[in-house]
């Protein structure tokens, strides 16, 4: 490893270790995109872990939360089932417990045109399969129309969608000394 990348990890782990050390409720850091600020939460997540017998402490919402979701454009159909994947991760025990009125509610102060449907496996602690949008004028049935909507659009619905999981009782359990929100929506 280089010297100006071990001088970067040295830096960010001081830097997380002051902030866990602050005596405060909320705490506001504001850094220009790729000054580090998603190193500085897996640094922080890191201290955390390992203060609480390796064991995560807190909840995290940064890159890693937005690389959960990926598209499948249906290139073979001509995009004719096209669709929002869910990665399989430890949020998805939760998945079947949102409250799809409540992540409508969550996006609408967006005016988002859009509406979806969350397919949930048949084993449903397995969680959410995909998520389909569809524009606001359809009405969800088997011959919609499905669309792909835009990066900003997608971020947004991530950030609703991680915002209802903490509506789940019961979702952080032990996790609730602290809520990492890393540049919830830059786009």
């Amino acid at each position: 490893m280089s010297e100006s990348v071990l001088s970067i990890n040295a830096s960010l782990r001081e830097l997380a270790n002051q902030i866990i050390q602050l005596d405060k409720k909320i705490i506001l850091i504001f850094a220009f995109n790729c000054t580090g600020k998603t190193w500085l939460s897996m640094e922080y997540k890191n201290i955390t872990k390992a203060n609480n017998s390796n064991n995560h402490a807190g909840v995290y919402y940064n890159a890693y939360s937005e690389d959960l979701f990926y598209w499948d454009n249906d290139a073979e159909n001509e995009g004719r089932d096209i669709k929002l994947n869910v990665i399989p991760s430890s949020l998805n025990q939760f998945h079947s417990s949102i409250d799809e009125n409540k992540l409508r509610e969550k996006l609408s102060i967006y005016k988002s045109k859009f509406n979806f449907v969350l397919k949930i496996y048949e084993d449903s602690s397995k969680g959410i399969e995909y998520i389909r949008f569809y524009l606001k004028t359809e009405e969800a049935k088997d011959d919609i129309d499905y669309i792909k909507i835009s990066r900003g659009e997608e971020q947004v619905f991530i950030w609703c969608f991680f915002l209802t999981l903490f509506d789940i009782q019961g979702w952080t359990g032990q996790q609730n000394s602290h809520f990492f929100i890393d540049d919830p929506v830059s786009a």
